[in-house]
């Protein structure tokens, strides 16, 4: 029960912090690395953080919608990072913790998963 306890809190912490970091210091922007349709996390020069769906991108801004719906935009000129949510990879890496938090421990005893 506490590798279940353990995996699961793991779990949640993968599911929040598995992001693929698409602009930063090292990383200048340019628009070919943003696509319309997809969610992005903006952090502006002020270290304001603005999540959205791109919608518009044109010379100066980047303009889209949040969860709630509100329209957003962001001057590319302010932005110091943008993140991407990787959800694919997150579903997979939680799937293997768990999997491993449920077979090791039986493999280890030499018991069948889930015998006592």
């Amino acid at each position: 029960m506490k590798n279940l306890l353990f995996s699961l809190t793991l779990s949640l912490i993968f599911l929040n912090s598995c992001t693929t970091r698409v602009v930063s210091a090292n990383k200048p922007y340019s628009d070919d690395k943003i696509s319309n349709g997809k969610t992005y996390s903006f952090f502006s020069n002020d270290g304001s953080k603005k999540v959205f769906t791109v919608e518009k991108i044109d010379a100066n801004t980047i303009t889209g919608k949040n969860a709630e719906g509100q329209v957003m935009s962001i001057e590319k000129s302010e932005i110091s990072k943008i993140n991407k949510s990787n959800t694919l990879a997150t579903v997979g890496l939680v799937g293997v913790i768990i999997a491993a938090a449920l077979v090791i421990p039986a493999y280890s005893k030499n018991e069948p998963v889930g015998g006592r």
